[in-house]
C-alpha cells in the first residue's frame, strides 16, 4: 500500500515568484519519494531557480509527513513515470539493513557522530584507536553511515546545502613537497577514511584572526588544513575532499607512489560559493 497525496506549494523571492505542484507517496518500504507534475516561475537566476526549487520539494516532504491520514487518497499503484528519489538525503526514519546488532549500531553512530569538525574543537584525529571499530565496520561493510536526521551532526541552525557543485575560479594545485612533507602512505589512509565518513559533514575555517587556517583532520603527520574566509559552517566536506586528494596524489617526491613511497603535500585556491562567495585554500601538509 502506498500513502500518496498532492501539494501546491509557491515561494516568493522579492518580486519573483515560484509555485509547485508536486505529488507525495511513500512506499512500503517507508521510502518518500516526490513527483514533479507542473510549476510556474518567474525566477530569471538559474542559481535561484534550483535553490527555491530544491527548498520546495523539501517543504513538500514535511507538508506531507504532517498531513492527517483522512487527507490521503486511496492507493495508486507505482508510477511508471520516472520520480525524484530522496534515497541520497537525509530522511526521518533509519532506512539502513544492517546485520549487526542495534546496540552496535547505536555505538558506531555515536562515534560517526563524533566526527565533524566543529568549533574550538582541534583536528579530528582518524588514526585514535577509539574509531578503530569504526573503521573496521565500514571497511567490511557490515555497516554503513547513517542518513536518518537524529543521527546526523549540524550546527544549531538547518546546514547549508549548496543546490550544485560549489567550486570555482580553481587555481590548481601547488606542490610544496620536502622530506618534512607527510609520508604518502599516511596521506592515503588519510584520503581513504576521510571519504568513508566526512562527505556529509561541513569542513569551514573556524580561525578568524590570525593565520586565518584550521587542521580540519589528520591521519598521524598527514592532515588536511583550510584557510581564507571564515563561515558559519557551510561548506561542505564533500565537495572539496576531491581537491585534497588532488594535492596528495599529485605532489608526490620521493618514491613511487604505487607501492605507497615518497612524501606529498602543497596547496589548493580557489572560491566556494555559499551565501557568500568565500576565498578559500586546502593545505596538505
Amino acid at each position: 500500500m502506498w500513502d500518496c497525496g498532492c501539494l501546491r506549494l509557491s515561494k516568493s523571492t522579492g518580486q519573483q515568484s515560484m509555485q509547485v505542484l508536486v505529488v507525495v507517496w511513500v512506499d512500503n518500504g517507508k521510502r518518500a519519494h516526490l513527483h514533479l507534475i507542473g510549476f510556474h516561475s518567474s525566477l530569471e537566476d538559474p542559481t535561484t531557480f534550483t535553490m527555491q526549487l530544491q527548498n520546495v520539494f523539501f517543504s513538500a516532504f514535511v507538508a506531507f509527513i504532517a498531513l492527517p491520514s483522512s487527507t490521503l487518497a486511496a492507493p495508486k499503484p507505482i508510477p511508471t513515470e520516472p520520480i525524484l528519489e530522496l534515497a541520497d538525503a537525509p530522511t526521518t526514519a533509519d532506512t539502513r539493513r544492517l546485520s549487526i546488532s542495534a546496540s552496535t549500531v547505536k555505538y558506531l553512530d555515536s562515534l560517526y557522530n563524533e566526527l565533524q569538525p566543529g568549533h574550538g574543537k582541534g583536528p579530528l584525529q582518524l588514526d585514535d584507536p577509539r574509531y578503530d571499530d569504526l573503521f573496521a565496520s565500514l571497511s567490511n561493510s557490515s555497516y554503513t553511515i547513517p542518513t536518518h536526521l537524529d543521527s546526523i551532526s549540524t550546527t544549531s541552525r538547518p546546514p547549508y546545502v549548496a543546490p550544485s557543485y560549489p567550486v570555482f575560479n580553481d587555481e590548481g594545485t601547488l606542490c610544496e613537497t620536502s622530506t618534512a612533507s607527510p609520508p604518502y602512505h599516511e596521506f592515503d589512509e588519510l584520503m581513504s577514511r576521510a571519504r568513508a565518513t566526512l562527505r556529509t559533514k561541513y569542513c569551514d575555517v573556524d580561525n578568524d584572526t590570525g593565520s586565518r587556517c584550521t587542521k580540519q583532520i589528520c591521519y598521524k603527520s598527514a592532515c588536511f588544513g583550510i584557510c581564507g574566509d571564515w563561515s558559519d559552517w557551510e561548506v561542505q566536506c564533500g565537495w572539496i575532499l576531491h581537491l585534497w586528494e588532488s594535492i596528495g596524489e599529485e605532489c608526490v617526491r620521493g618514491g613511487d607512489k604505487k607501492k605507497y613511497e615518497g612524501f606529498t603535500g602543497g596547496q589548493r585556491r580557489f572560491v566556494y560559493k555559499a551565501t557568500g562567495n568565500l576565498k578559500l585554500r586546502l593545505i596538505l601538509h
